[in-house]
């Protein structure tokens, strides 16, 4: 459904992309995002652990103007055709907390409500 409505909006984009060690469901190149797709089973402390260094690694190596942006398979299905609102949504308020917080995303902010 992604790669469809990705399509659809003739976003340019890569599936299942090698960065480092790990492979990532999409990279937007013109926004400079990673696009990572979760299914809700994988939830968990140690799962949110493990995405968080594994993100912070993707970062690291793309740079600073990028951003990983998880969302949720739920969200997904119930509108897709939100899926470039909700990007440029997320990368809209990191900025904005990036401005506020002295280039960081403090910690305790989390996409996940959006």
């Amino acid at each position: 459904m992604v790669a469809l409505e990705l399509a659809r909006r003739r976003v340019k984009e890569s599936h299942q992309v090698k960065i480092l060690k790990y492979t990532v469901d999409f990279v937007l190149p013109d926004e400079k995002v990673v696009l990572e797709i979760d299914v809700k089973l994988f939830h968990g402390k140690d799962k949110h652990e493990y995405q968080q260094r594994r993100d912070k690694a993707i970062l690291k190596d793309l740079g600073s103007d990028w951003d990983v942006i998880r969302i949720s398979t739920d969200h997904i299905n119930k509108n897709v055709a939100q899926l470039m609102t909700a990007i440029k949504t997320i990368k809209r308020k990191r900025k904005f907390l990036k401005e506020d917080y002295g280039g960081k995303i403090p910690k305790w902010y989390s996409e996940t409500a959006v």
